[in-house]
């Protein structure tokens, strides 16, 4: 499927802002009407910020009403060098 030029647009802005120090991405639910934005990387606020808005862009193309993504609170540091 053709991606919307908005959902394009924002992760062409994170991966700028995240200067490859991280990603995001938008995956469907295969058991529920859901779709999960994931972000990873160094700088939680900024993460947020990027997750919201591709979170709020695909609200707005699939037609859903307006409410505030549920947002988590970043994880413990875990990995290879950290």
């Amino acid at each position: 499927p053709v991606l919307p030029t908005s959902f394009l647009n924002v992760i062409a802005e994170a991966d700028r802002a995240l200067g490859g120090e991280g990603r995001i991405r938008a995956e469907a639910s295969r058991t529920e009407p859901l779709i999960f934005v994931m972000a990873e990387g160094r700088d939680f606020d900024e993460l947020n910020r990027l997750a919201v808005r591709l979170a709020k862009e695909i609200a707005v193309a699939v037609g859903a009403p307006e409410q505030e993504p549920v947002q988590r609170e970043p994880e413990g540091e875990t990995g290879a060098g950290r």
